[in-house]
Parts: C-alpha cells; sequence; structure tokens
C-alpha cells in the first residue's frame, strides 16, 4: 500500500509472465488489484490486526509475543477438536510403531554384528 500511495498508482495490473515488472509480448493478463481492494482485504483479516491483538493480549506491548499469543490460542482451539486430536494420535501411533520396525529391522541387519 505504502508503495503503491508513494507511486500514486491506484491499480496494479496482475500478469502471469513479467520481465523486470513489465508486461512482455507473451504475457496474459490476470486481473487488476485496485487499493481499495487491498484495503478493504486488510480490514477484513482481523487474524493480523494488531488491534485486535493488543485487545485480545493487553499485558504485551510486542507486536510480536502478541501474535506468538494469537498462534499459541489457535493451536489451542484445534487440539480441543476431537477429530484433531484423533489424528493426532494416529500419526505419533504410526511414527512409534515405524521407529520400533526400523529397530528390529536393523538390530537383525548382519552388517550389525559383522
Amino acid at each position: 500500500i505504502a508503495a503503491m500511495q508513494k507511486s500514486s498508482v491506484r491499480h496494479v495490473v496482475v500478469a502471469d509472465t513479467v520481465n523486470k515488472y513489465r508486461l512482455t509480448t507473451d504475457s496474459s493478463i490476470v486481473g487488476v488489484v485496485s487499493m481499495q481492494d487491498v484495503m478493504s482485504q486488510i480490514q477484513k483479516d482481523e487474524r493480523l490486526s494488531l488491534d485486535s491483538l493488543q485487545k485480545k493480549f493487553p499485558g504485551l506491548e510486542d507486536p510480536m509475543s502478541q501474535m506468538r499469543e494469537e498462534i499459541k490460542s489457535q493451536a489451542n482451539e484445534l487440539a480441543r477438536d476431537p477429530e484433531t486430536a484423533k489424528k493426532d494420535l494416529i500419526r505419533a501411533g504410526t511414527a512409534i510403531l515405524s521407529t520400533l520396525i526400523l529397530g528390529i529391522f536393523l538390530s537383525g541387519s548382519p552388517w550389525l554384528h559383522a
């Protein structure tokens, strides 16, 4: 947004192929993005809103700390979901079983005993 304001550009062309930020003869225009579209998307995206993070975690001044806490709280919400818990148990069980099978296979290998 800052680059768009600095250059007095209100719309950006989105193309599939560019060369040094220029359209080529092979370029195909995919769309046009306006500054208003970008601003409205940023306003809608509550996850990245510093104001909402400050309200949610008022004791933390640093934006990075606030983001870490937000990620932790989202992970905790996912962990409460029974489906996520099932997937985690299946993954952990598969990892343990695979490690055991690999250990048994390697312990019986002749090159280990030679």
